[in-house]
């Protein structure tokens, strides 16, 4: 399986920390010339920064449901490979971004945001792509809303639901970073 290669190319020196990282994987449309594409794409390269983006309250809300317990946890969860970041950069700025868990063959999003029109919009896609090709089953995106819904994501009955996370939390996949495991060329 892809994901398989993926965390055991992980698993080697070239992810330790401080070790040269692989470039972005660039998207956008650029009319002509060598420019480089309108935004990159990264996984698990700034964690910490996706969780605190999200943890900044939206326009129009005083606070956020992500409290400093929660990010501390989120981080030990990351250090320890189940917790997962896809960012999405403008140059060198944080754009979007999504974060989540990952259990056996089911990732469950937590939270994304964007600091770009459609930012968060280009994470979803992205993971959602990315999730395709390593064959994870279910992304969980807990409570549905217009803007999932245009994008693909159903609603379902808890009975289908736990049936589901019953079966595809028992398929592993390897845990671990997932810094330079983008195989995009392979599905987009």
């Amino acid at each position: 399986r892809s994901a398989r290669r993926c965390a055991h190319r992980s698993q080697g020196s070239s992810t330790a920390p401080g070790a040269a990282r692989q470039p972005r994987v660039g998207i956008g449309i650029v009319a002509g010339g060598d420019a480089p594409p309108a935004l990159g794409l990264d996984l698990d390269q700034a964690f910490a920064e996706v969780m605190a983006a999200c943890a900044e309250p939206r326009v129009g809300e005083s606070g956020t449901w992500i409290t400093r317990d929660m990010l501390r946890a989120y981080r030990q969860l990351h250090e320890q490979g189940a917790a997962h970041s896809l960012e999405v950069w403008e140059g060198d700025e944080l754009a979007g971004g999504i974060y989540g868990l990952s259990l056996g063959s089911v990732f469950f999003g937590e939270s994304m945001f964007s600091r770009r029109t459609d930012a968060s919009k280009i994470a979803l896609i992205a993971l959602c792509r990315q999730l395709q090709q390593w064959e994870y089953g279910l992304l969980d995106c807990q409570v549905g809303n217009p803007h999932l819904y245009r994008m693909g994501a159903q609603q379902m009955s808890r009975q289908r639901f736990e049936g589901l996370l019953e079966k595809l939390i028992g398929d592993p996949r390897p845990m671990g970073n997932w810094q330079n495991c983008f195989m995009f060329e392979q599905c987009w």
